[in-house]
């Protein structure tokens, strides 16, 4: 299997979510097995700059993003969390330089 990139930031209630979502998956078989790396791009910045996303979390499999934003609930309800809603002063955008 191809190995899973997660970008996020440590504050991002969305990227919890999807956190939380990645442990209980891997707990199934075949599923602990697949290598999932995790960059909090705020810690490892150059790493976050060589791909091309905007929005936390962002998923890649193998070299292909397959998911960018916030994790929605079933349905097709929103959360009252979007991407732009800061918290901390912070907005969970990264800068396009």
């Amino acid at each position: 299997m191809k190995p899973v990139t997660l970008f996020y930031q440590p504050r991002c209630p969305f990227c919890k979510k999807a956190l939380g979502y990645l442990e209980e998956l891997q707990r199934q078989e075949p599923y602990g097995r697949i290598e999932i790396r995790m960059i909090d791009e705020l810690a490892e910045p150059e790493v976050a700059d060589r791909y091309d996303y905007y929005y936390v979390p962002t998923f890649y499999v193998g070299d292909k993003k397959v998911h960018e934003g916030g994790i929605m609930r079933r349905g097709g309800g929103r959360t009252p969390y979007g991407p732009r809603r800061a918290i901390g002063g912070k907005p969970f955008l990264r800068k396009k330089e």
